[in-house]
């Protein structure tokens, strides 16, 4: 794993730099590769290519890129509120970002051609974040979290 800013060369698990705090990507040559005498793209020749809320789907994309060889480096940013969907997801959305000249290769393999649909499974499920509720869903809602909240009042005056 290498810093792509500082170019420090990491151990592989370690998925933050400990300077510049930015995501590290995967060194091109396997091993114990001597460091990169070419400078890595800065973050303004880096286009995000895909944002997700879903972890498994940036891994999922991320390690396609990295079958297929081709450059990328990752960024999260927090949200401040979980979604709730198939998969409880933390409040952080992922962007997977790769060099300008390989935008259309890296889209090409993550989500396929337009026929087949996307390679990465979460992106063929409808975002939870824009799920529309009817108003007798929203009733069957508040009327469950009234009754919790009933259920817990009742329980805090029994021991209270």
């Amino acid at each position: 794993m290498i810093c792509p800013k500082c170019h420090t060369d990491y151990r592989d698990g370690v998925y933050l730099c400990a300077n510049c705090h930015l995501t590290l990507v995967h060194r091109e040559v396997p091993g114990n590769a001597p460091r990169r005498t070419e400078p890595a793209p800065s973050p303004s020749e880096m286009v995000a290519i895909m944002e997700t809320v879903d972890s498994y789907d940036f891994l999922t994309a991320a390690d396609t890129l990295r079958e297929a060889g081709v450059p990328f480096t990752g960024d999260e940013r927090y949200t401040g509120e979980f979604l709730v969907g198939e998969r409880s997801q933390a409040p952080y959305v992922w962007a997977l970002m790769v060099p300008v000249e390989r935008v259309e290769e890296a889209r090409g393999l993550i989500y396929g051609d337009r026929e087949s649909g996307p390679s990465v499974p979460g992106q063929l499920l409808p975002n939870p974040a824009s799920r529309k509720y009817t108003l007798k869903e929203k009733l069957i809602i508040l009327a469950a979290l009234l009754l919790l909240l009933a259920c817990g009042i009742a329980i805090l005056l029994r021991n209270g």
